[in-house]
């Protein structure tokens, strides 16, 4: 699968946000999946029973001026939205 964005393009937004926003990104892991694979992360942790563009995954606590975490992308289902 390709990917929708370069890694450069995501290193630029990260490195915008911590620069112009109060918040920090400490760690953001950015996966692509196919639908199947979000399928399956939101029945197994989620309890739903669809497809969704995105499932995060904080690590940091809700108080924290920092940001960390797993954002998983599901590349078709964002290029659908987008449409």
């Amino acid at each position: 699968m390709s990917l929708p964005v370069s890694e450069t393009a995501i290193k630029k937004i990260v490195t915008d946000i911590n620069k112009y926003d109060s918040i920090s990104i400490h760690l953001a892991e950015v996966v692509f999946v196919d639908e199947t694979e979000i399928l399956r992360i939101n029945k197994e942790y989620l309890n739903h029973n669809y497809v969704t563009d995105i499932i995060t995954f904080p690590y940091n606590s809700a108080e924290s001026d920092t940001i960390e975490g797993t954002l998983y992308c599901c590349a078709p289902q964002i290029k659908k939205q987008a449409d």
